[in-house]
């Protein structure tokens, strides 16, 4: 079964991992990216990393050619390990970091104009409404990055 975006489906071709682990649909067959072949059992199954997570004791001591001892093998339950980000808090994070882009493309803009002005004139022009300006996006800015 393939799991993605909480969806499980069957499996309807072989799959190659981005770290090489190559997992046979039919026969539940895995090749680790070393050569090593192992076969899945019911509720085994490989994680995005390409790492095998054995549902019970005998499968993995199965997985090691152990067959002395399966049932004295003590495992402890294994945590995939990693944060979940939902959808709405990344569309959330990539609408406030392109808010702040325009924002800092607007700041270049006036910094532009400002150096223009100053360089332009010997004596100092009145820059206050672009200073009021910068102000006002530097504010904005902090805003968006709280």
């Amino acid at each position: 079964m393939l799991h993605q975006d909480n969806n499980y489906q069957p499996l309807t071709k072989n799959i190659r991992l981005a770290n090489g682990t190559k997992i046979n649909y039919k026969s539940g067959i895995v090749e680790l990216p070393s050569g090593k072949l192992t076969t899945l059992h019911e509720g085994d199954y490989v994680n995005s990393a390409g790492s095998i997570v054995f549902a019970t004791p005998s499968s993995a001591a199965a997985a090691r050619h152990d067959t002395i001892g399966t049932n004295a093998a003590r495992f402890e339950q294994y945590v995939e390990r990693g944060k979940v980000v939902p959808l709405s808090d990344l569309q959330a994070q990539l609408s406030r970091q392109s808010q702040q882009l325009k924002l800092m493309e607007q700041k270049v803009r006036l910094l532009n104009q400002k150096i223009d002005l100053l360089s332009r004139q010997s004596t100092p022009p009145d820059t206050r409404q672009l200073d009021q300006q910068l102000r006002e996006l530097d504010q904005q800015l902090q805003q968006l990055a709280k």
